[in-house]
């Protein structure tokens, strides 16, 4: 930790894009280390919001990129699944993708809105107002923390 808060702001912001794409770090523990250190709040909550909503955008992009065809022939996907899942994911499951911090299943939901062409724009939105939601409830929670141990 010390070593990627060490870069400072830009440290903090790599950490959270890393842990917003398919790295299966968390952006979480730096949030609260660099609050712990005394860095202003709202800058902090703003790079790592940025930083992990942007990782989770490059998911979106990786799932535009990637085929179906792929999950077929290397991970063996019934493509009657893949169809059903593209149709769930351009209709409703677009709200889905707000909870893009859950790991291991919320990458795969981005990138699945990436292939099924979800609209991006909503897909940004939705992903942009769920991560704020999660790292300014965190924030919160952190600094509720760190002002009972002073």
């Amino acid at each position: 930790m010390d070593n990627i808060l060490s870069w400072g702001y830009w440290g903090l912001f790599v950490c959270a894009f890393l842990a917003g794409s398919i790295v299966p770090m968390n952006a979480e523990a730096p949030l609260s280390a660099a609050l712990a250190m005394g860095w202003p709040a709202w800058t902090c909550l703003l790079l790592v919001w940025l930083g992990d909503w942007l990782g989770a955008v490059t998911n979106y992009f990786v799932g535009m990129l990637a085929s179906p065809d792929w999950l077929e022939k290397y991970a063996r996907v019934n493509p009657k699944k893949i169809e059903r899942a593209q149709r769930f994911m351009q209709g409703k499951g677009i709200w889905f993708a707000g909870l893009n911090f859950i790991p291991g299943l919320g990458n795969a939901l981005v990138i699945c809105l990436g292939m099924s062409r979800a609209p991006f724009l909503k897909v940004f939105f939705v992903i942009g107002l769920g991560t704020f939601v999660r790292f300014f409830v965190w924030m919160l929670i952190t600094q509720g923390v760190l002002s009972c141990v002073d």
